[in-house]
C-alpha cells in the first residue's frame, strides 16, 4: 500500500496555528495511523487510545470488516441525495427501529443536527403556545446556536448571547424540580441520560421511568411524582445520547425522540 511522506508533528502544529481556527486545545501530537486500540504519530510513537473519537471509534481505529465495507462502497456510489432511495439507507433506518423503540429515522450530519431536529419537532407537534423545552444541568446538546442554549452549561454560553429562547433548566435527576418547571408553555423534556461532557453522570433510580405514556411517574428515591397529562398539558420526551448501549441496560419508558450522534 503506497503512504504519503509524513511530515513532523512540529510542522502539522504550525500548520494549524497558520490556517485552523482554533477552537479546540489539541495535544501536540500529530496522529497518522491508527489500529484497534493503539494509534502512531508522525514520528512513529504508539499510544493507546483510551478516548476514541469521543466515542466514533468504537469498534477501534480502521476495523477490517468495516474498511472493507466502505472500500467497496466508494467504488460503486459515493454521495446520493434525499431526493433518490438507496437500499442502504432504508435498510439501516429498519435497524435502528428495530433496535430502539420503532418509528422511522431521520438522517442528518451530527448529533447537533438531530437535535435541532428533534427541538423542532418537539415544537411542530405541540399547540403554539407550549415552546419551552427542559433541560438539566451538566448536559451538552451540540454546538448550534439551539443545541448551545439547550446545553445547561453557562461556560458554552458565554459571549454568545441573546440565546434562542424557550430553554430552562433543572438539576439532573432531579425530578421535583422539574414538576416546579411544568407549565402550560412546556413542550418537551430533553434528557441525556448519562452524562459525558459534565462528567459520567448515572440517572437515579426511576428517573427514565418518568416518560412515554400519561399517568404519574414516580422517583422511588425521593418519593415524588412527575405527571405527564394528555389534553391541556402534554409534552415530549427527547433523549440524546452518544452512550446507547449504557442507556439501553437502564430502567426506561420509551421517548418521544430518541437522538444519536458520535456512536453511529
Amino acid at each position: 500500500m503506497a503512504t504519503l511522506q509524513q511530515t513532523a508533528s512540529a510542522d502539522v502544529v504550525e500548520l494549524f496555528h497558520r490556517y485552523v481556527v482554533p477552537n479546540y486545545i489539541r495535544f501536540p501530537v500529530c496522529l497518522v495511523r491508527g489500529e484497534g486500540s493503539y494509534v502512531w504519530d508522525a514520528e512513529g510513537n504508539r499510544y493507546l487510545d483510551l478516548f476514541p473519537g469521543w466515542g466514533c471509534n468504537l469498534l477501534g481505529h480502521c476495523p477490517p470488516p468495516v474498511v472493507r465495507a466502505v472500500q467497496e462502497q466508494v467504488a460503486s456510489l459515493i454521495h446520493v441525495p434525499n431526493t433518490w432511495y438507496t437500499e442502504a439507507q432504508g435498510l439501516w433506518a429498519k435497524a435502528l427501529s428495530e433496535r430502539s423503540f420503532g418509528g422511522q429515522a431521520f438522517f442528518c450530519n451530527s448529533g447537533a443536527e438531530a437535535n435541532e431536529a428533534a427541538i423542532k419537532l418537539a415544537r411542530l407537534h405541540t399547540p403554539p403556545e407550549r415552546y419551552k423545552i427542559i433541560t438539566f444541568t451538566g448536559s451538552f446538546h451540540g454546538r448550534t446556536l439551539a443545541a448551545t442554549a439547550a446545553t445547561a452549561q453557562p461556560k458554552y454560553h458565554e459571549g454568545l448571547g441573546p440565546l434562542l429562547a424557550g430553554f430552562v433548566y433543572a438539576p439532573f435527576g432531579d425530578l421535583p424540580a422539574v414538576a416546579r418547571l411544568i407549565d402550560a408553555e412546556t413542550a418537551a423534556i430533553m434528557i441525556e441520560p448519562v452524562q459525558g461532557e459534565g462528567g459520567i453522570h448515572l440517572p437515579p433510580q426511576g428517573f427514565l421511568q418518568c416518560g412515554q405514556r400519561p399517568g404519574r411517574c414516580v422517583n422511588t428515591s425521593r418519593s415524588s411524582s412527575v405527571r405527564r397529562r394528555s389534553g391541556s398539558l402534554r409534552w415530549r420526551v427527547i433523549w440524546h445520547s452518544c452512550k446507547s448501549r449504557l442507556c439501553a441496560r437502564l430502567p426506561h419508558s420509551e421517548p418521544d425522540l430518541g437522538c444519536l450522534g458520535l456512536c453511529l
